[in-house]
């Protein structure tokens, strides 16, 4: 009786309407259940492979069959496009000569497309929808699109390994720019420099990445992805206009020191020294130290054994000429005019030199440090011919010859005799009773002072400059006598 009650009862119209309501609504779910089942194993139309190719020609091959087809249908269409063997990468380069080019499949690389990772993705987005969003898609309202990117793999290590193997095949090195010295008639040359050339290597990769993530559409149109290969140019540290602007035009000083070239082991040490010094530039206020221009010569152990001072005692030693080197460096420098700022004597004289005039060095504690005080850069030429080594300063042109108004003066000269010391002989059976024996020829010993007279061009002394006092140590004459007491 109550539903009696209930049809005249003013609820009636909308419960009619709650049913209908709902009827749809279970309608409607029924039907988006089997909307979404039927893309189960079929791609949405929505459904769209991205391609970042500046035309939408590689795209529209990839989408062709794609959308409404099987999943398996598309994943087979998929790696036989992607993944086929024939597949590679062309890297070029091209230049006014000739045109360069390299092939490498993608088995090579190790590059790979995802196809069924890009499937299942696929499908497990569709299938994530709210029941809402599949609806509004299957009545039109508001239509499902999506787009996707194949997942792909490439081995970045072995794919720079390439790259570099490239750039070894490609790269130029800079050369720099230097100067060339004819020995004869002590004019300078600049011989021009050279861009260098080379694969940036980490820009390239980046190229390739690029390619292969987001433009795979191109394999599609033809088997292979065309790299243009970011070739840069490397300049010189010094190039050309560098040294044509520091206007090095004409020789400042000029000094040489003799050597025998029959001492094998000195003549090689010379040798090898003196090319450190070989086009070496001097920046303006720039200190040279002798010791770090050789670093590298000592480092690299290439010196051999000859004759060195150690306490006031001729003695084999790696490293023997390099004396020479310096002295001679010191001399040239003091005829340009250049500051010293460290020097020091031997402790014995040498023969290649006068007293005074020496420059010792020895690693780590005796070193030659001369500043440029000019505002102009200064060219060192250092090099041997016939038994000769050659300091030559070059700079600016009104520095020409200013070796000729610089005089190197020495002072206060005192000689000091040798002392004689007797010694008992070692075998006096040997030797004849007070017979006597020299077993050291002494050298004297020497105190002088050296100065530097500046003069004007008419050879009138404008300055004179104290440099040092060197003190060289007197050598005893050693004298053995027989002491034999069992002669008769």
């Amino acid at each position: 009786m109550l539903f009696l009650s209930l049809k005249n009862s003013k609820f009636k119209t909308p419960l009619i309407i709650l049913v209908i309501f709902f009827a749809i609504i279970a309608a409607l779910l029924a039907a988006g259940a089997i909307y979404r089942s039927s893309y189960d194993n079929k791609v949405h139309p929505g459904i769209k492979i991205t391609d970042r190719s500046k035309n939408d020609a590689p795209k529209d091959i990839i989408n062709k069959y794609v959308g409404e087809r099987d999943v398996n249908e598309v994943s087979s269409y998929l790696k036989e496009q992607l993944n086929s063997e024939d597949n590679k990468i062309v890297f070029e380069y091209e230049n006014d000569d000739e045109d360069y080019k390299w092939e490498y499949s993608f088995d090579k690389l190790n590059i790979d497309y995802l196809i069924d990772d890009t499937i299942e993705e696929i499908v497990e987005d569709w299938q994530s929808l709210s029941n809402i969003d599949i609806l509004a898609d299957m009545l039109g309202i508001v239509p499902y699109e999506e787009e996707k990117s194949i997942v792909s793999e490439i081995e970045k290590e072995k794919t720079i390994n390439e790259i570099e193997n490239i750039n070894d095949e490609l790269k130029l090195d800079p050369k720099e720019a230097k100067f060339s010295l004819d020995k004869e008639t002590n004019e300078l040359e600049i011989i021009e420099s050279i861009n260098g050339k080379a694969v940036n290597i980490n820009k390239t990769y980046e190229e390739v990445e690029e390619l292969i993530k987001y433009h795979y559409g191109l394999l599609f149109e033809e088997n292979q992805v065309t790299i243009p290969l970011i070739v840069e140019e490397k300049p010189p540290e010094t190039t050309t206009s560098d040294l044509e602007n520091m206007e090095i035009e004409a020789m400042v000083s000029s000094f040489y020191t003799e050597f025998d070239e029959e001492k094998e082991g000195r003549t090689h040490n010379i040798n090898l020294a003196s090319e450190y010094f070989y086009n070496l530039i001097v920046g303006p206020e720039e200190v040279t130290s002798f010791n770090e221009i050789i670093d590298d010569l000592r480092q690299k152990e290439k010196l051999r054994k000859a004759p060195i001072i150690v306490d006031e005692e001729f003695v084999d030693g790696v490293g023997g000429g390099l004396c020479q080197v310096s002295s001679t460096f010191y001399n040239s420098a003091l005829k340009a005019g250049l500051n010293i700022l460290e020097r020091h004597n031997h402790s014995r004289p040498v023969s290649y030199l006068p007293v005074g005039r020496d420059a010792a060095v020895a690693e780590k504690y005796l070193d030659l440090k001369v500043q440029n005080p000019y505002d102009n850069h200064l060219l060192i030429f250092s090099y041997t011919e016939d038994n000769r080594l050659y300091f030559k300063i070059f700079g600016h042109e009104k520095y020409e010859d200013l070796d000729e108004r610089y005089e190197i003066v020495t002072a206060d000269y005192e000689e000091k005799q040798p002392p004689t010391e007797y010694v008992e002989a070692e075998n006096s059976n040997d030797c004849n009773e007070g017979e006597e024996v020299i077993k050291q020829e002494g050298s004297p010993g020497y105190e002088i002072s050296t100065w530097r007279y500046k003069k004007d061009e008419q050879g009138n002394v404008v300055d004179r400059q104290f440099l040092y006092t060197d003190n060289y140590a007197t050598i005893p004459t050693i004298i053995e006598i027989c002491n034999n007491k069992t002669q008769e």
